[in-house]
C-alpha cells in the first residue's frame, strides 16, 4: 500500500499572511491541473493566468471600497471557481450568494453583506478581458484577512452571513495534510455547494496542496459517481444524504476506488 504524503510547507507558508494565493500555486505546482470538468482540464498555470488579467479590477476595487467584499452568485462552475481564486489574489474579499434561492433572498443576502457590487462570472470575466473602474458605492470595509462571507442554512433562523478568514482556511489544509495526508496525483470530487464551507474547502485544500478538484456537470449521485469513475477521483466530501443516495447507486463500487469519502453535516 502506498502512504499518503504530505504536500510541500512551501504551499502554506510563503506568506507572513497565510492566504490562498493562485498566484504562488501556480509557481510550485505549474501545469498540474486545478479543475476538471466536462469542459477539460484547466492548469494551475492557466487559473493564474486569469486571474492576472483580473488584478487591474482588484485593484481598482481597492482604491475605491478598502477591504469590502464582492458578492458573487456562487453557481457550481468553473468559471465561479476562478472568480474566487482572482479576487482572492487580489486580496478582494468575496461573498458567495447561493445559487438555488430565490431571486429576492439573495438580494436580500447581498445587501445584509455590504457587498457594493454583485458580479456573475461572465461580468468578471468580461472585466478581466477589458478591465475596468470598479463601481458602486462605498460599504464598510471587513477584516483584512476575510477570504469569503458565507450564508448559515437558516434552517432555525434566518440565513447569517459568517466571515471566515485566509487563515482558516490555510489552518484547515494543514489539518487535512497531519491527518489524512495528501498523494501526488489526488483528485477531490467538488459535489457539495461552494456556497457552503464543506465545498468551499475542497478547492482551497486542493490549491493549497497542488491537488486536482473534479467539477461533475450535475450533483445527482450517478453523475458523480459516474464522473469521478471517469477522471480516477481519489476523495469526495459528502453530507449524510449523498453518502446514501450514492451506495444505493453504486453499482459499480466505485465508491470503494476512493481513498477515503470526508463526511459532515448532520444525519437525517
Amino acid at each position: 500500500m502506498n502512504v499518503p504524503v504530505k504536500p510541500s510547507t512551501s504551499a502554506f507558508s510563503a506568506n507572513a499572511l497565510p492566504a490562498i494565493d493562485i498566484l504562488r500555486a501556480a509557481d510550485i505546482f505549474g501545469d498540474a491541473p486545478l479543475i476538471i470538468d466536462d469542459e477539460g482540464v484547466c492548469s494551475y498555470r492557466t487559473a493564474a493566468a486569469y486571474a492576472q488579467r483580473c488584478q487591474p479590477f482588484c485593484r481598482d476595487w481597492r482604491l475605491v471600497h478598502g477591504d469590502a467584499p464582492v458578492a458573487l452568485v456562487a453557481a457550481p462552475t468553473r468559471r465561479v471557481l476562478l472568480a474566487v481564486l482572482a479576487l482572492w489574489a487580489g486580496r478582494v474579499p468575496a461573498v458567495l450568494l447561493p445559487p438555488t434561492a430565490p431571486e429576492l433572498e439573495r438580494q436580500r443576502l447581498w445587501q445584509q453583506s455590504g457587498a457594493p457590487q454583485c458580479l456573475d462570472a461572465d461580468a468578471l470575466s468580461s472585466l478581466a478581458a477589458n478591465p475596468v473602474a470598479a463601481q458602486g458605492e462605498a460599504a464598510s470595509p471587513v477584516p483584512a484577512d476575510t477570504a469569503v462571507i458565507l450564508f448559515t442554512s437558516g434552517s432555525s433562523h434566518r440565513p447569517k452571513g459568517v466571515r471566515l478568514s485566509h487563515r482558516a482556511f490555510v489552518a484547515s489544509a494543514r489539518a487535512h495534510a497531519d491527518n489524512l495526508g495528501w498523494r501526488p496525483r489526488d483528485r477531490w470530487v467538488l459535489q457539495l455547494p461552494i456556497c457552503h464551507v464543506g465545498g468551499l474547502s475542497v478547492l482551497t485544500r486542493s490549491a493549497l496542496s497542488g491537488a486536482a478538484v473534479l467539477l461533475p456537470p450535475a450533483f445527482d449521485a450517478t453523475t458523480v459517481l459516474s464522473f469521478s469513475a471517469r477522471h480516477g477521483g481519489t476523495l469526495l466530501s459528502a453530507v449524510p444524504t449523498q453518502l446514501q443516495r450514492l451506495l444505493a447507486c453504486d453499482r459499480g463500487n466505485e465508491l470503494a476506488r476512493l481513498r477515503f469519502v470526508l463526511l459532515g453535516g448532520a444525519a437525517p
